[in-house]
């Protein structure tokens, strides 16, 4: 390091350089090349369709409009009474002739990936007072992580209102 006399000086200049690079790289160099590399991607048939849908996924957990905010649990054997923790994503189904269900998602333990399920609005059981981010790190992990605070299960009423 370089000495200028005062202590800390050449360690504030070194930061400050190192910022100013990585800021100007980011913004001048980076930005242009990710842009010309999307608009190959996006020409590409299979890869289009690929990258579109990671996109939006990753985008539905860092954007702005966050989709993954409504856990819910789902009922998947009546009989069973097997369910399954999940996210509701669309409310509205009825652009696919599916006025009476909403489409759910279900992330994988230990991966980003998941399934997406339609299934019909009675089946599912809204999970209030639970954080997205704790549902998603409990289902992520497996059901390992625990949740401080006690789930109010509001069952099938706000489903048969068309609530959900």
């Amino acid at each position: 390091i370089i000495d200028l006399g005062i202590p800390g000086l050449s360690m504030l200049i070194i930061l400050t350089s190192i910022t100013a690079i990585g800021y100007f790289s980011k913004t001048y160099l980076l930005a242009p090349f990710f842009v010309y590399l999307e608009k190959i991607v996006t020409k590409l048939p299979l890869a289009k369709i690929v990258y579109t849908s990671l996109q939006d996924l990753f985008w539905a957990f860092m954007g702005d409009e966050q989709k993954f905010d409504t856990p819910v649990l789902v009922v998947l054997n009546k009989q069973s009474q097997l369910k399954k923790m999940g996210f509701i994503t669309q409310t509205d189904m009825s652009n696919f002739g599916l006025e009476e269900e909403v489409a759910v998602y279900f992330p994988h333990s230990y991966n980003f990936s998941g399934n997406l399920f339609i299934v019909p609005k009675e089946n599912v059981i809204l999970l209030k007072n639970v954080n997205a981010s704790d549902a998603m790190k409990f289902i992520v992990s497996g059901g390992v992580t625990s949740v401080e605070k006690k789930a109010d299960i509001v069952r099938n009423e706000n489903a048969e209102n068309g609530e959900i």
